[in-house]
Protein backbone atom coordinates (compact mmCIF):
# COMPACT_ATOMS: atom_id res chain seq x y z
CA UNK A 1 0.00 0.00 0.00
CA UNK A 2 2.83 2.41 0.86
CA UNK A 3 4.37 1.67 -2.53
CA UNK A 4 1.06 2.54 -4.21
CA UNK A 5 0.88 5.91 -2.42
CA UNK A 6 4.49 6.57 -3.39
CA UNK A 7 3.78 5.86 -7.06
CA UNK A 8 0.69 8.12 -7.05
CA UNK A 9 2.69 10.93 -5.46
CA UNK A 10 5.45 10.55 -8.05
CA UNK A 11 2.91 10.64 -10.90
CA UNK A 12 1.49 13.88 -9.53
CA UNK A 13 4.95 15.39 -9.37
CA UNK A 14 5.71 14.32 -12.93
CA UNK A 15 2.44 15.73 -14.31
CA UNK A 16 2.69 19.04 -12.42
CA UNK A 17 4.69 21.97 -13.82
CA UNK A 18 8.15 22.22 -12.38
CA UNK A 19 8.03 25.97 -11.71
CA UNK A 20 4.59 27.42 -10.97
CA UNK A 21 4.03 31.18 -11.18
CA UNK A 22 3.67 32.70 -7.71
CA UNK A 23 1.58 35.80 -7.03
CA UNK A 24 4.73 37.77 -6.22
CA UNK A 25 6.37 36.75 -9.49
CA UNK A 26 3.20 37.57 -11.42
CA UNK A 27 3.27 41.12 -10.03
CA UNK A 28 6.94 41.39 -10.93
CA UNK A 29 6.25 40.16 -14.48
CA UNK A 30 3.60 42.87 -14.91
CA UNK A 31 6.46 45.35 -15.04
CA UNK A 32 7.55 43.77 -18.32
CA UNK A 33 5.83 45.73 -21.15
CA UNK A 34 5.03 42.69 -23.33
CA UNK A 35 3.67 40.63 -20.47
CA UNK A 36 1.69 43.62 -19.18
CA UNK A 37 0.15 44.12 -22.65
CA UNK A 38 -0.78 40.43 -22.90
CA UNK A 39 -2.25 40.46 -19.39
CA UNK A 40 -4.28 43.59 -20.21
CA UNK A 41 -5.58 41.98 -23.41
CA UNK A 42 -6.67 38.90 -21.46
CA UNK A 43 -8.47 41.06 -18.88
CA UNK A 44 -10.27 43.03 -21.60
CA UNK A 45 -11.27 39.82 -23.39
CA UNK A 46 -12.53 38.33 -20.14
CA UNK A 47 -14.62 41.46 -19.45
CA UNK A 48 -16.03 41.32 -22.99
CA UNK A 49 -17.02 37.70 -22.41
CA UNK A 50 -19.10 38.75 -19.40
CA UNK A 51 -21.15 41.02 -21.67
CA UNK A 52 -21.53 38.54 -24.53
CA UNK A 53 -21.84 35.13 -22.89
CA UNK A 54 -24.95 33.78 -21.21
CA UNK A 55 -24.80 33.38 -17.42
CA UNK A 56 -24.13 29.63 -17.67
CA UNK A 57 -21.45 30.12 -20.34
CA UNK A 58 -19.70 32.79 -18.30
CA UNK A 59 -19.84 30.67 -15.13
CA UNK A 60 -18.13 27.89 -17.08
CA UNK A 61 -15.51 30.39 -18.25
CA UNK A 62 -14.90 31.42 -14.63
CA UNK A 63 -14.26 27.79 -13.71
CA UNK A 64 -11.91 27.24 -16.63
CA UNK A 65 -10.10 30.51 -15.89
CA UNK A 66 -9.46 29.37 -12.32
CA UNK A 67 -8.07 26.08 -13.62
CA UNK A 68 -5.90 27.97 -16.10
CA UNK A 69 -4.42 30.20 -13.40
CA UNK A 70 -3.94 27.32 -10.96
CA UNK A 71 -2.41 24.81 -13.37
CA UNK A 72 -2.84 25.14 -17.12
CA UNK A 73 -0.97 28.44 -17.44
CA UNK A 74 2.13 26.90 -15.84
CA UNK A 75 1.91 23.81 -18.03
CA UNK A 76 1.73 25.88 -21.23
CA UNK A 77 4.50 28.23 -20.07
CA UNK A 78 6.77 25.28 -19.38
CA UNK A 79 6.14 24.05 -22.92
CA UNK A 80 7.29 27.41 -24.30
CA UNK A 81 10.35 27.38 -22.03
CA UNK A 82 11.30 23.96 -23.37
CA UNK A 83 11.37 25.61 -26.81
CA UNK A 84 13.89 28.19 -25.63
CA UNK A 85 11.71 31.05 -24.37
CA UNK A 86 12.71 32.91 -21.26
CA UNK A 87 10.38 32.61 -18.27
CA UNK A 88 8.67 35.95 -18.85
CA UNK A 89 8.41 35.27 -22.60
CA UNK A 90 6.86 31.89 -21.89
CA UNK A 91 4.17 33.29 -19.60
CA UNK A 92 3.54 36.10 -22.08
CA UNK A 93 2.91 33.57 -24.85
CA UNK A 94 0.69 31.48 -22.58
CA UNK A 95 -1.37 34.57 -21.73
CA UNK A 96 -1.68 35.59 -25.38
CA UNK A 97 -2.79 32.06 -26.23
CA UNK A 98 -5.45 32.15 -23.50
CA UNK A 99 -6.84 35.48 -24.72
CA UNK A 100 -7.02 34.17 -28.29
CA UNK A 101 -8.88 31.08 -27.11
CA UNK A 102 -11.53 33.13 -25.32
CA UNK A 103 -11.90 35.49 -28.28
CA UNK A 104 -12.46 32.51 -30.58
CA UNK A 105 -15.32 31.36 -28.33
CA UNK A 106 -16.84 34.85 -28.37
CA UNK A 107 -16.69 34.97 -32.17
CA UNK A 108 -18.64 31.71 -32.35
CA UNK A 109 -21.31 33.12 -30.04
CA UNK A 110 -21.50 36.39 -31.97
CA UNK A 111 -21.68 34.60 -35.32
CA UNK A 112 -24.59 32.51 -34.05
CA UNK A 113 -26.49 35.69 -33.23
CA UNK A 114 -25.71 37.17 -36.64
CA UNK A 115 -26.85 34.00 -38.41
CA UNK A 116 -30.16 34.05 -36.53
CA UNK A 117 -30.85 37.79 -36.52
CA UNK A 118 -33.35 37.50 -39.36
CA UNK A 119 -35.51 35.27 -37.17
CA UNK A 120 -36.44 38.11 -34.81
CA UNK A 121 -38.75 39.77 -37.34
CA UNK A 122 -42.07 40.63 -35.67
CA UNK A 123 -40.65 39.65 -32.28
CA UNK A 124 -42.03 40.97 -29.01
CA UNK A 125 -39.94 41.45 -25.88
CA UNK A 126 -40.82 42.42 -22.30
CA UNK A 127 -38.54 43.85 -19.60
CA UNK A 128 -40.84 43.12 -16.67
CA UNK A 129 -41.22 46.84 -15.88
CA UNK A 130 -44.30 47.38 -17.99
CA UNK A 131 -42.36 48.26 -21.13
CA UNK A 132 -42.77 46.17 -24.28
CA UNK A 133 -40.47 46.22 -27.30
CA UNK A 134 -41.33 45.13 -30.82
CA UNK A 135 -38.70 44.55 -33.51
CA UNK A 136 -39.54 44.50 -37.21
CA UNK A 137 -36.92 43.57 -39.79
CA UNK A 138 -37.08 46.04 -42.67
CA UNK A 139 -34.03 44.93 -44.65
CA UNK A 140 -32.29 41.59 -44.07
CA UNK A 141 -29.39 42.54 -46.34
CA UNK A 142 -28.65 45.69 -44.34
CA UNK A 143 -29.83 44.42 -40.90
CA UNK A 144 -32.14 47.45 -40.74
CA UNK A 145 -34.81 47.36 -38.02
CA UNK A 146 -37.77 49.32 -36.78
CA UNK A 147 -37.85 49.14 -32.98
CA UNK A 148 -40.98 50.21 -31.11
CA UNK A 149 -41.24 50.74 -27.35
CA UNK A 150 -44.69 50.77 -25.76
CA UNK A 151 -45.65 51.65 -22.19
CA UNK A 152 -48.86 52.99 -20.62
CA UNK A 153 -50.41 53.69 -23.99
CA UNK A 154 -47.35 55.58 -25.26
CA UNK A 155 -45.57 54.20 -28.33
CA UNK A 156 -42.21 55.37 -29.66
CA UNK A 157 -40.73 53.98 -32.87
CA UNK A 158 -37.05 54.26 -33.78
CA UNK A 159 -34.79 52.83 -36.49
CA UNK A 160 -31.31 51.38 -36.51
CA UNK A 161 -28.84 48.89 -38.01
CA UNK A 162 -27.74 45.70 -36.31
CA UNK A 163 -23.96 45.79 -35.87
CA UNK A 164 -22.50 42.24 -36.04
CA UNK A 165 -19.23 43.43 -34.50
CA UNK A 166 -20.79 43.86 -31.06
CA UNK A 167 -24.33 42.48 -31.59
CA UNK A 168 -26.00 45.84 -31.00
CA UNK A 169 -28.65 48.05 -32.53
CA UNK A 170 -28.04 51.72 -31.73
CA UNK A 171 -31.14 53.91 -31.92
CA UNK A 172 -31.07 57.69 -32.13
CA UNK A 173 -34.22 59.74 -32.67
CA UNK A 174 -33.41 63.39 -31.91
CA UNK A 175 -33.05 63.42 -28.11
CA UNK A 176 -34.25 59.83 -27.66
CA UNK A 177 -31.48 57.25 -27.62
CA UNK A 178 -31.22 53.54 -26.91
CA UNK A 179 -28.73 50.70 -27.35
CA UNK A 180 -29.91 47.11 -27.74
CA UNK A 181 -27.29 44.43 -27.03
CA UNK A 182 -28.25 40.88 -28.04
CA UNK A 183 -27.11 38.03 -25.81
CA UNK A 184 -28.97 35.76 -28.22
CA UNK A 185 -32.09 36.17 -30.35
CA UNK A 186 -34.32 35.70 -27.28
CA UNK A 187 -32.52 37.96 -24.80
CA UNK A 188 -31.71 41.64 -25.28
CA UNK A 189 -30.11 44.06 -22.82
CA UNK A 190 -31.45 47.57 -23.37
CA UNK A 191 -29.92 50.85 -22.22
CA UNK A 192 -31.89 54.04 -22.89
CA UNK A 193 -31.23 57.68 -22.08
CA UNK A 194 -33.20 59.66 -19.49
CA UNK A 195 -35.28 61.42 -22.17
CA UNK A 196 -36.76 58.11 -23.33
CA UNK A 197 -37.58 57.12 -19.77
CA UNK A 198 -39.27 60.47 -19.19
CA UNK A 199 -41.37 59.97 -22.32
CA UNK A 200 -42.74 56.76 -20.81
CA UNK A 201 -42.62 57.78 -17.15
CA UNK A 202 -41.25 54.25 -16.75
CA UNK A 203 -37.90 52.49 -16.62
CA UNK A 204 -37.23 51.13 -20.11
CA UNK A 205 -33.78 49.84 -19.16
CA UNK A 206 -33.07 46.21 -18.39
CA UNK A 207 -33.10 42.72 -19.82
CA UNK A 208 -35.86 42.03 -22.32
CA UNK A 209 -36.96 38.48 -23.02
CA UNK A 210 -38.82 37.31 -26.08
CA UNK A 211 -42.49 36.35 -25.68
Amino acid sequence: MKRLYFLIAMMCLISAPAFGLSDAEYLKMKKDPKFAAADKELTQTYNAAKKIMSKSEFNELIRSQRDWIAKDRDVRAETFMEKGCSRVEAYTQATIERAKGIRARLEIIQNCVVDDIGDIDDAYFDNGNGVNMHLSLISRAEYWFEVSFTSKGVKISMYGHFDPNDNTIKLDNDNLKAVLTFKDIDTVNVKVNSALNRAFNSNANGKYTRH
